[in-house]
C-alpha cells in the first residue's frame, strides 16, 4: 500500500521518514549525483519543512520502498525557486488545483522485480497513489522536473504529460519540467497499463481518544 503522511500523522512513521531520507540520499546524491543538501547518509531540504505531503510504499514489514513529496504550488516549491530555467520563460504555475512532486525515489531492489511495461510494481503503485490523492483533493494536474529515463517512463505508464519548457542538463541527467493531469481517466490508463486494479492509497486513521 502507499500511505499518505502529512503533519498530523506524521509522527506515527518517525522511522519510515528516516529510511525514505536515506533512500533519497542514494537516489539523488550518490547515483545521479545531484547537487542537494545531506546529512551523513540522509538527503533533505528546506522544503521538507514546508508541512509538505509524502507518499510513502511500504513493504509488508513496514520498510519503505519508494517515496515523494508533494508541495502546494501556491507557496515556494522547487520548480520555482531551484529550477525555473526548465520553464523557458514561462511564469511558474501558480494554482490551488495543481501540486509540485518531488523527490521520487524507487528502492533500486524493488526497480529490478515484478515489471509490467517495463516499469516497476513499486513505481507503477506511486503513479496511482499520487493520482488517487489528487482525484481525492481536487487536483487538475502535478507538476514535477524529470529527467530524461523518468519522462519516459511516465509516458510509457499512460501518464498524460505535457512538458512546460526546454530540456537542460542538471547534474548527470538531462531533465524537464512539465504538468502530469490528473483525472479519472488518467487513473484508468494507469490501471490498464498496470494491472492494478484496486485502490492503492491508505488512508490515516483518525486517532482514537480514550474516554
Amino acid at each position: 500500500m502507499v500511505h499518505i503522511v502529512k503533519t498530523e500523522n506524521i509522527g506515527e512513521f518517525s522511522s519510515q521518514i528516516t529510511q525514505m531520507h536515506r533512500l533519497r540520499h542514494k537516489t539523488f546524491a550518490d547515483r545521479l549525483q545531484w547537487e542537494v543538501q545531506t546529512s551523513g547518509d540522509m538527503e533533505m531540504d528546506v522544503y521538507d519543512a514546508m508541512a509538505p505531503t509524502y507518499l510513502l510504499k511500504l513493504s509488508d514489514r513496514g520498510d519503505v520502498r519508494g517515496c515523494l513529496r508533494l508541495l502546494p504550488t501556491t507557496g515556494p516549491y522547487m520548480l520555482e525557486e531551484v529550477f525555473p530555467v526548465l520553464l523557458g520563460g514561462r511564469p511558474a504555475p501558480k494554482d490551488p488545483s495543481i501540486l509540485e512532486i518531488s523527490r521520487f525515489a524507487v528502492d533500486p531492489d524493488c526497480r529490478a522485480n515484478a515489471r509490467s511495461a517495463g516499469i516497476a510494481a513499486t513505481t507503477h503503485e506511486l503513479f496511482q497513489g499520487f493520482i488517487e490523492y489528487g482525484l481525492e483533493i481536487g487536483l487538475t494536474d502535478l507538476v514535477a522536473v524529470v529527467d530524461d529515463r523518468m519522462e519516459v517512463i511516465v509516458k510509457r505508464a499512460g501518464l498524460c504529460w505535457s512538458r512546460l519548457g526546454p530540456v537542460h542538463r542538471i547534474g548527470r541527467a538531462e531533465s524537464v519540467a512539465g504538468l502530469i493531469e490528473v483525472s479519472e481517466q488518467a487513473l484508468q490508463r494507469l490501471q490498464d497499463r498496470s494491472g492494478i486494479t484496486q485502490p492503492v492509497l491508505k488512508r490515516p486513521q483518525p486517532i482514537s481518544v480514550a474516554a
